[in-house]
């Protein structure tokens, strides 16, 4: 028996029942993937809903991070900062300073924005929706007729359109300050958002020892090298996303502003509308200025005519290389080093596979693979251009 188990034949059968019953195992997998499936995506949305928590707080934290960094070393330390021995004392109580500081900026900010930015944008839509009919008419009326031009519209049929979509979307002035109460009322939601938000507020405090923890463990389990690997692509993640996500932000921010006061400026009806659509917008990559440009001048056009309208686009060609050239250098940086047709490829890529985030995440994500690819290419091409100059020395 034992010499017909060493034998080949013996070999060979044993393989040959290995892969029929690979076989079978394979048959009665595909014949209820449905179920498998099924099974796994639950099990996965499980996962995810325990942990949303985890998630919104670690969110959370990376937003906030910077904010508290900055309030921690540019004013707290200098007010309260007692050193005894080299050893700071106070750096518990700067430490919770800095993010109640914060956390209270963002919550009065939240709390404006709330219960009087977000209203206004609501009820701008709404009167521009309720009187684009009549703003197409009067366009097509004083413009086009001038230049026997038709373009053969049934406005009772665009003013039905556009008053179903204002009782759809916005519903009435009652009605709109109900929107955000809506989302509010939510329990679970609530409930969630809240231990998010006491998670990330421990999760700030105590993050240089969180950090040490995971490095430790990513240590413990796992090579010496593959650990500083690991630990090199988090910093490098944490820097190019902090750097980009902040950066944008701010710029938005600032042309969202100027947008606003340009607006006020020329006399646009609608310019609190369309200083929120352009900084919305301008956190897009690339096409996010083109998308919030278009709409806001296809509205001056209709209300004011080409003559404005010519102006406003002008204005915004200018804020716009004011931005490419001034603002979001200055803010950013070389944080990425990007050139136009990889930012045009994470995004379209990234929009494609994830949605709108994958067109915002798609450009630092794509950094940070081209930095790891051209630190590799460059580590290879420095180790094999050693050994040919070695080879040719010997030589």
């Amino acid at each position: 028996m034992k010499r017909f188990l060493k034998s080949e034949y013996a070999i060979f059968a044993i393989y040959a029942a290995l892969v029929v019953c690979v076989a079978i195992l394979f048959e009665k997998v595909i014949g209820h993937i449905d179920i498998i499936y099924n099974f796994f995506m639950s099990m996965l949305f499980f996962i995810i809903n325990i942990l949303t928590p985890l998630i919104y707080a670690f969110a959370i934290a990376f937003v906030l991070k910077p904010s508290v960094n900055w309030f921690e070393k540019k004013i707290y330390y200098k007010i309260f900062s007692k050193k005894i021995d080299g050893q700071e004392q106070n750096a518990k109580f700067i430490r919770c300073t800095s993010v109640f500081t914060v956390i209270i900026i963002i919550g009065m900010f939240l709390l404006i924005v709330l219960n009087y930015i977000i209203p206004q944008i609501i009820i701008s839509s709404k009167e521009f929706i309720s009187s684009m009919p009549n703003q197409i008419a009067s366009f097509n009326d004083s413009t086009l007729k001038n230049y026997n031009i038709d373009l053969g519209l049934d406005y009772e049929k665009i003013k039905k359109f556009f008053e179903d979509k204002v009782h759809k979307i916005t519903g009435s002035p009652s009605e709109i300050k109900n929107i955000s109460l809506n989302i509010w009322e939510k329990a679970k939601d609530i409930v969630l958002i809240f231990i998010g938000i006491i998670l990330a507020i421990y999760i700030l405090i105590d993050k240089e020892d969180i950090l040490k923890n995971i490095k430790k463990i990513i240590i413990t389990f796992s090579s010496r090298s593959i650990a500083k690997k690991l630990i090199n692509f988090i910093n490098l993640a944490d820097n190019i996303f902090e750097k980009f996500i902040m950066g944008k932000a701010i710029d938005s921010t600032i042309v969202g502003t100027l947008a606003f006061l340009g607006f006020l400026a020329f006399d646009l009806e609608y310019a609190l509308l369309g200083g929120f659509v352009m900084g919305v917008s301008n956190m897009i990559p690339f096409f996010g200025p083109i998308i919030g440009a278009v709409p806001v001048v296809i509205l001056c056009l209709l209300q004011d005519g080409f003559v404005k309208a010519i102006w406003v686009g002008v204005f915004i060609l200018i804020l716009q290389q004011l931005d490419g050239n001034i603002f979001e250098p200055m803010v950013l940086g070389d944080t990425l080093g990007l050139k136009p047709i990889n930012v045009i490829l994470a995004t379209v890529i990234g929009g494609a596979m994830f949605g709108i985030l994958g067109i915002f995440l798609g450009v630092p994500t794509f950094a940070l693979i081209k930095t790891i690819f051209d630190k590799q290419m460059e580590k290879k091409y420095k180790e094999k251009f050693t050994e040919h100059v070695i080879i040719l020395d010997k030589e």
